[in-house]
């Protein structure tokens, strides 16, 4: 195609944003979001498909850790969370007319478990289109959980079990965002599991040096449109809350650098102001 045939309007096709991701989802886009273990990464990722099919855009997340049982139960503590907050004084306000009203408008959520020894991603493509009726060219909210357990078949026809495999993940999930026009999102682990006040500080002044703590080949890090990588700074005096320091490390439509979240334990998320204040203030 020719330059001057192309029109002056973005090429990037938005659709939505979702649970105070600090961009929008765009069809094709694959984003990335790894932390150490137990920080929130499939809380955050819950809110997100909550949120898009509460604002009618279809929405699901395949999960190879946690039965779909479970995934509803955090999704229902995280709707109690928003309407009561993370320390109830009644218990029972996980059942409470608002919060059943609050799950009733994120409905049509998807939620899969998937199994890491038969599930590949073509599978789970399948399962969307033909059982949950998803677009086969329309925007969609689509996330993994996580890249590192899914079995890959390369284009040889043979299962990838390796390290090599999130790499193949990635860019078996960038091409399905790109062939169906979804936003997909795909959950990783890090090499590193915990993090130093210095690494922290060193991270936020050089963002890009994160890409290189991801688990998986170079390509995981080349199909990603975007990577957050979440770290965990201070825990709160109640046990169940704590700060995030969210790192944008790659972003094709925004900047890079970091924002802080208050994590309610699994009850909800709230994004915190941007700060400029040294990020191992409070880490721990």
């Amino acid at each position: 195609m020719r330059l001057n045939t192309i029109g002056t309007h973005t090429g990037y096709q938005i659709f939505g944003a979702f649970s105070a991701v600090p961009t929008p989802f765009w069809r094709g886009s694959l984003t990335l979001i790894a932390a150490p273990p137990g920080v929130g990464k499939t809380s955050w990722a819950l809110d997100m498909v909550a949120d898009a099919a509460a604002q009618g855009v279809p929405a699901a997340i395949g999960c190879y850790e946690h039965t779909e049982q479970e995934l509803a139960e955090r999704l229902r503590r995280q709707a109690a969370g928003k309407a009561f907050g993370p320390h109830p004084e009644d218990p029972n306000d996980i059942h409470a007319p608002i919060v059943e009203r609050m799950l009733a408008r994120a409905g049509n959520t998807v939620l899969l478990h998937l199994d890491s020894e038969t599930d590949t991603l073509r599978t789970f493509e399948d399962m969307l289109l033909h059982d949950e009726g998803f677009p086969a060219d329309g925007p969609a909210l689509v996330v993994l959980d996580y890249i590192q357990r899914a079995p890959v078949v390369n284009r040889m026809g043979q299962l990838i079990t390796d390290d090599t495999r999130a790499g193949e993940a990635a860019a078996a999930l960038k091409r399905m965002a790109l062939e169906h026009g979804w936003g997909v999102v795909g959950i990783s682990a890090m090499e590193k599991t915990s993090f130093t006040p210095d690494d922290l500080e060193l991270l936020r002044a050089n963002p890009e040096q994160t890409l290189a703590t991801l688990l998986g080949d170079e390509r995981l890090v080349y199909e990603a449109d975007r990577v957050f990588v979440l770290y965990r700074l201070e825990t709160l005096s109640c046990g169940c809350c704590y700060r995030w320091a969210r790192l944008t490390a790659k972003n094709r439509l925004g900047r890079a650098g970091v924002d802080e979240v208050l994590f309610w334990g699994q009850r909800t998320l709230a994004t915190l102001p941007s700060t400029d204040a040294p990020i191992n203030e409070g880490a721990q």
